[in-house]
């Protein structure tokens, strides 16, 4: 295989720029985890010139081979992973296959999970999702902790007539995912927190993003879903959308733990352009996102991420017009 295929359709200086930016942010990923660098790139068959390029950027300092598989559920995946002591996998969540990913995909990857990196759905949005530098993520990031690491009261507004109010009694610790301090976690950037004290009114449009598959049904929520919430659950829900609505009902109905605000979440990524794929990467993009479900037994969790928002720290606002006032 050649060292470095053209990509082709994205701006050769654009792509050239975000794959420094992954290569910076993988090595400090690295050097973090303190895993060896003893690497095996695994890709599906559409991943062939992004896999090739980042070989080529890490040849010089991994002990990196790279092999193809045809699709993620190839029989050969295992022993790809098995291959080195850790790997770097490109794929493309198969949404009409979900149960067959279930049984046999997912539970193979949870295994391998301490040595695996896993960059997925981003074969037309790696230039966008690696485009800002780790040194302002570091820095948005790094501001908004410390702005928050005070803040009694977070309030969300948007312009459809969100009005949603985070209260923090006692303090909080933000949670930071910079693409470089967790892990196997290399997709920047957020940050997070959570109280039980959530009331309010959300008026939505954007994306939802969930294992569960409806945001990938429906795409990009154009018709305003509704939700209020008292005491950190939601209480209604309500959306023009006759289909939405109901298939919301199914979830949120399920079960108790499934209406549970769990996440005020941040995304810092002004890269990150969502496209009701639900994919991982979209959870990054610049602006508020609303967490649901997950922490009790038999409940999902689903991300609600906002088209637009506005987010006010103790009554300064820290983002609006998707940009950060820090």
């Amino acid at each position: 295989m050649p060292d470095n295929i053209p990509l082709s359709g994205m701006n050769f200086l654009q792509m050239q720029n975000s794959l420094q930016n992954f290569i910076e942010i993988f090595d400090l990923n690295f050097k973090n985890s303190k895993l060896s660098k003893n690497l095996n790139i695994i890709y599906t068959d559409e991943y062939e010139a992004l896999a090739a390029s980042v070989f080529h950027h890490l040849k010089s300092s991994f002990n990196v081979s790279i092999q193809k598989i045809h699709t993620i559920f190839d029989d050969n995946l295992e022993k790809a992973i098995l291959e080195k002591d850790v790997f770097l996998l490109f794929y493309t969540m198969p949404w009409n296959e979900l149960k067959k990913y279930y049984v046999t995909v997912r539970p193979l990857l949870k295994r391998y999970h301490d040595r695996s990196y896993i960059v997925r759905d981003c074969l037309n949005d790696f230039e966008h999702i690696y485009a800002t530098p780790f040194s302002e993520i570091n820095r948005i990031n790094s501001g908004l902790i410390q702005l928050g690491a005070n803040t009694k009261k977070v309030v969300i507004k948007n312009a459809l007539g969100t009005e949603l109010e985070f209260l923090f009694e006692q303090h909080s610790p933000w949670r930071n995912i910079d693409g470089t301090n967790i892990p196997n976690e290399i997709v920047p950037s957020e940050v997070s927190n959570y109280t039980s004290l959530v009331n309010g009114r959300v008026v939505f449009t954007g994306t939802l993003l969930s294992l569960v598959p409806i945001g990938k049904k429906y795409g990009q929520i154009k018709d305003p879903i509704t939700l209020h919430i008292e005491n950190g659950f939601i209480k209604n829900i309500s959306c023009s959308n006759a289909d939405l609505q109901s298939d919301l009902l199914k979830i949120y109905d399920y079960c108790e733990g499934n209406r549970e605000i769990v996440e005020l979440g941040i995304g810092t990524n002004s890269g990150v352009q969502t496209k009701g794929m639900s994919a991982p990467f979209e959870e990054r993009k610049a602006g508020f996102h609303l967490g649901t479900g997950g922490y009790q037994p038999k409940s999902q969790h689903i991300d609600f991420i906002f088209d637009d928002s506005e987010i006010y720290f103790d009554g300064n606002c820290v983002f609006s017009n998707n940009q950060f006032h820090i």
